[in-house]
């Protein structure tokens, strides 16, 4: 007489304990904490980066400093006395395409058919092509801000 089989094991797509969906595990609990405790917000961080408002981290945003003798106040060698740090276009560009995945959906690749000719043409926007875009709006907009002359 033949065995029937045994019903072993969880069916495709089915979930049987462990931890749920979501859930951080015990290191990233533990980067979290870490980071909490020190005052730390990576997001914030980023925002300030993209946006050039990150404090000048010499003068600690007060645009003056002293001098290496330690008997008077210059300004700021790092930050030349703008008080925050100097960020290339490029960096904030990153950041912006970083912090744009969480608050837009990533896009895929998409094929369209152009005036119903054969032709496709495939758009592909990754994190690069992002920045690239994102760089030359920016350096549009700070062109448009510079007074003439510059």
């Amino acid at each position: 007489m033949a065995k029937a089989p045994s019903k072993r094991g969880s069916a495709p797509g089915e979930r049987r304990g462990g931890r749920q969906k979501g859930t951080p595990n015990a290191v990233t609990k533990a980067v979290a904490a870490k980071l909490e405790a020190i005052g730390c917000d990576p997001i914030v961080g980023m925002a300030k980066i993209a946006m050039g408002t990150l404090e000048c981290t010499l003068c600690h945003g007060k645009g003056k400093h002293l001098d290496p003798s330690g008997t008077k106040h210059i300004a700021c060698t790092s930050c030349k006395g703008s008080k925050r740090e100097t960020v290339s276009l490029e960096l904030q560009a990153r950041m912006y395409a970083e912090l744009a995945t969480y608050v837009a959906p990533k896009r895929k690749a998409t094929d369209f058919v152009e005036d119903d000719s054969a032709t496709e043409e495939r758009i592909l926007d990754n994190p690069a092509e992002v920045a690239r875009r994102i760089a030359l709006i920016l350096g549009l907009a700070i062109q448009a801000k510079k007074p003439k002359g510059d």
